[in-house]
């Protein structure tokens, strides 16, 4: 998996497996969707992780999103990709909880952008950090 993942390790805690984390994120999307061409993390702070994936989405979602249905898409989207967040064990290489997906970009090209919300389980963190 690692061919898929970029290295943007700099920011991340030095506690934290950046690359796992990757890994998991790309797992959940070739469950809920295909594996993505690229996975990239952003650890911005200890309450925001910022996810880019290019590639990810099937057929179905390409034509909903040039029907103009990017809005409704993202609506339908939002709890499902929570779902597979608690479900995974996503959380527990962050040492916290992912409390809500605060936006979710979407475009023709296939990319879009999300940014969670978490919780931190501990205040230990030294160091701060996702789809277009």
């Amino acid at each position: 998996m690692s061919e898929n993942t970029s290295e943007c390790e700099a920011r991340w805690p030095a506690h934290l497996n950046h690359q796992k984390f990757n890994d998991k994120v790309i797992e959940l999307s070739e469950w809920g969707q295909k594996v993505p061409a690229t996975t990239e993390s952003f650890w911005l702070n200890d309450r925001t992780i910022v996810i880019k994936r290019t590639g990810v989405f099937v057929e179905i979602e390409k034509e909903l999103i040039q029907a103009g249905y990017t809005n409704e898409l993202k609506e339908v989207k939002k709890p499902l990709e929570l779902r597979m967040i608690h479900r995974s064990s996503l959380e527990s290489l962050i040492d916290g909880k992912i409390t809500d997906r605060l936006f979710s970009g979407i475009s023709q090209e296939t990319k879009g952008i999300q940014c969670s919300s978490c919780s931190r389980k501990s205040n230990s963190l030294s160091g701060t950090r996702f789809q277009t």
